[in-house]
């Protein structure tokens, strides 16, 4: 899947822009290549910007991302998840709430400035 992954000058989180709508496969390379960006600068922090894109995971994939991918691949629940998604776009919310149940700090958001907001406020709250 086409996208693209950046960490900001802030270094409160990685970034994955995505190109077309998210599947299972394109999921799981995000999240490999995320914990591997992050891992050696320290950072806690993803913004997935699926803005122009919706969700194609089902449910069963969306729990064992939630409930097993993530722990398998190193991502503890201090971690921070921000999915900018269109306005009126609501493919993503399952994925959002499944992986809030399963304990991780995730939200989705619809405007830019609000995420990095958000972002950098986690990050700050996290170092005190």
């Amino acid at each position: 899947m086409p996208h693209t992954l950046s960490i900001p000058e802030s270094r409160t989180h990685v970034r994955a822009q995505i190109s077309e709508p998210l599947t299972v496969d394109a999921a799981w390379e995000i999240l490999c290549e995320t914990r591997e960006s992050s891992r050696s600068e320290g950072i806690r922090g993803f913004l997935l910007d699926t803005r122009g894109f919706g969700c194609e995971l089902g449910p069963v994939a969306c729990y064992e991302i939630a409930y097993t991918g993530l722990e398998r691949l190193g991502f503890d629940r201090d971690w921070m998840w921000a999915i900018l998604v269109s306005p009126g776009e609501g493919s993503y919310d399952f994925l959002e709430t499944v992986v809030r149940n399963a304990g991780y700090r995730c939200r989705l958001f619809h405007g830019e400035p609000e995420v990095i907001a958000w972002l950098q406020r986690q990050a700050l709250e996290d170092s005190a």
